[in-house]
């Protein structure tokens, strides 16, 4: 498993990446750290557990419902995009 912190692995890393059959993840959860302490007290090792579990089931599960079953990276960014245009349309955005 590779992680790429703020999309540091290029396009043409990550084709080279998925070619050899490795599992690549984007750095989005590099982040979750600090945004547990500011939404809870003190963020316990079994609330981050919680979260990289949730996490990791939308972020799989998107990826297999936009046909990219397995594709860690394109999973996140489509349900990223879902969550920022869910969110826009509920305030009137769109």
């Amino acid at each position: 498993m590779i992680e790429g912190g703020h999309n540091c692995v290029s396009p043409s890393a990550r084709k080279a990446i998925k070619k050899k059959g490795m599992a690549f993840a984007p750095g989005s959860c590099t982040l979750l750290g600090p945004e547990l302490m500011m939404t809870r007290a003190a963020p316990t090792d079994d609330d981050l557990k919680e979260e990289m579990s949730r996490i990791h089931s939308t972020v799989a599960r998107t990826a297999t419902e936009f046909n990219s079953r397995g594709d860690l990276y394109a999973g996140a960014q489509i349900a990223g995009f879902l969550r920022v245009s869910g969110a826009m349309d509920r305030l009137g955005a769109v």
